[in-house]
């Protein structure tokens, strides 16, 4: 072949693992001419190197090592598989992707943001710990049960304020909270009936209330023709509805946490059955 400058020689825009590169083997000392193939060249690489604009991998791509050190943002747009490995970090945003392999953990000192994805826990997820991270004044509160994620949208959480699950959803309350689930007895004249936060499920009871407590009335009565059957505090059988302190007063949910300059003893009575269905709330002095 006649001697042609590199400038005359026919392009190759896509090389195979056997095409041929020429090398100058130990240039420093007894230079030689040598040649590589493809394959050994990019499967050999022994030296750092350093990419000044995006690399895109096309296949199947494995990083081995001791330790990978990223300094930058990574973003995944397909499916990110750790097996039996820690991915560490403050900031792991996890929108499209997964950890996977039940040895593998995600451990982030920070914040976990994994924007629109569904996140599924495992049955029997151990969660010792939970840090909320708080984006703005709406945070979102998941629970955190077997394969299950209820959530909702808060308004601003207070200090001191705690959080209670009425059976759909979470609620933030001013206090301490306690929820009374609130029911009715299946025959003529009605009564109501109590359970949870220590009611004894008798008939009409009378229910104790302490200053600083939120209590959730969760009430699910509901008459024939489908109307909601209020249950709704009243500062006297028959009298005004109570407003002090009070969400939802009437509803099918109503927070009452009770003020600590309240003195007098309160009722509570129903919407349609307020003859038979009716009893007083004590305020604890």
């Amino acid at each position: 072949m006649a001697d042609k400058k590199v400038s005359q020689l026919t392009s190759i825009t896509n090389l195979s693992g056997d095409d041929l590169l020429l090398v100058v083997n130990d240039p420093a000392g007894t230079p030689t001419s040598r040649k590589v193939t493809v394959n050994n060249l990019f499967g050999n690489v022994v030296v750092d190197t350093t990419h000044k604009n995006r690399v895109t991998f096309k296949a199947n791509t494995a990083i081995r090592g001791t330790v990978c050190t990223v300094s930058a943002n990574v973003i995944m747009q397909s499916v990110l598989t750790v097996n039996n490995h820690d991915v560490v970090g403050e900031l792991v945003d996890l929108s499209s992707t997964k950890i996977g392999n039940t040895t593998a953990r995600a451990l982030i000192s920070k914040k976990l943001d994994v924007s629109n994805a569904t996140v599924t826990f495992a049955t029997k997820t151990n969660v010792t710990t939970f840090n909320a991270y708080v984006a703005n004044t709406n945070p979102r509160l998941r629970d955190l049960e077997a394969n299950s994620l209820f959530y909702t949208t808060f308004g601003t959480l207070t200090d001191g304020g705690g959080i209670l699950y009425d059976g759909a959803q979470w609620r933030n309350t001013p206090g301490p909270a306690i929820q009374i689930n609130i029911n009715r007895t299946s025959n003529t004249p009605y009564s109501y009936t109590f359970s949870g936060g220590g009611t004894n499920g008798s008939n009409n009871e009378t229910l104790y209330l302490y200053k600083g407590f939120s209590y959730l009335f969760d009430n699910g009565i509901y008459d024939n023709t489908g109307q909601l059957d209020r249950f709704k505090v009243v500062n006297s059988y028959g009298g005004s509805t109570y407003a002090n302190n009070i969400t939802g007063n009437n509803a099918l949910v109503s927070v009452f946490t009770v003020p600590h300059s309240q003195i007098a003893n309160l009722y509570y009575e129903s919407s349609l059955n307020g003859a038979t269905m009716r009893g007083r709330l004590v305020i604890v002095q």
